[in-house]
């Protein structure tokens, strides 16, 4: 389930807040749990201002709360703020978008929108062992991105969460860095590499080789959707 911290608090000095938190970004590259941050102002109470914060899970939430530059973030703001801050734990219940992402021309016409999207900024993060996988949702098709940290193996480390003897996911996309090799039930195998592109069909063990993560795309929707979450 997806978690939600948001906090409030009051401040003449919200500049400085600002640059902590650009301190904050630079300094947990890499570490940092969140998915999404926004920090609004409140138009009927001046100088009050909400900060909300999004992460794939609660666990996840902890996970960056327990970070040294969060604990060093939430005392500088204590100290920036007129009043001790608020803060609200939250479990996301339900999401609804109802934009229309179709645009009119000069003419009339209704031509299909344009929707991007950065992975950098995912809507979802699954983290299994030695597994990242971050999935960005495009108009309702689900893309992903991949990332394998060296000693990661399907059967040891996704099979444990999906419960099946072999991958029963459909890959389809392409390899940015490192080494993954795959195994197929049938006996057949191949090595994926930067710059590679796969089709990988059910049922099949994979592994990374050499010292490096391996991080690919995959463009798969209903895979991206799926994969890594417990069967049925």
């Amino acid at each position: 389930m997806r978690f939600i911290q948001m906090f409030e608090f009051t401040t003449t000095r919200i500049d400085e807040v600002d640059a902590l938190m650009e301190k904050w970004v630079a300094q947990s590259e890499g570490r940092r749990r969140v998915d999404r941050s926004v920090l609004t102002a409140d138009r009927d109470r001046p100088q009050t201002y909400v900060q909300i914060v999004e992460f794939a899970s609660y666990e996840e939430a902890m996970q960056n709360s327990a970070l040294p530059e969060t604990a060093e973030l939430a005392q500088r703001l204590a100290e920036l703020s007129e009043e001790p801050p608020r803060f609200h734990n939250l479990d996301l219940v339900r999401t609804d978008e109802f934009a229309d992402r179709s645009w009119t021309t000069p003419r009339g016409a209704i031509v299909p929108g344009l929707a991007k999207k950065s992975f950098s900024d995912p809507d979802e993060v699954r983290t299994p062992e030695k597994t990242r996988l971050e999935v960005v949702s495009l108009d309702g098709v689900k893309a992903a991105r991949l990332t394998l940290q060296p000693g990661w193996r399907w059967s040891e480390c996704i099979r444990p969460v999906v419960g099946t003897d072999s991958c029963q996911a459909r890959h389809v996309g392409a390899v940015v860095s490192g080494q993954l090799h795959v195994v197929h039930d049938d006996g057949a195998d191949v090595e994926l590499n930067a710059g590679d592109a796969y089709v990988i069909e059910p049922g099949h063990d994979a592994w990374v080789t050499g010292s490096a993560p391996y991080v690919g795309y995959e463009f798969e929707p209903t895979t991206a959707e799926t994969y890594a979450q417990p069967c049925g």
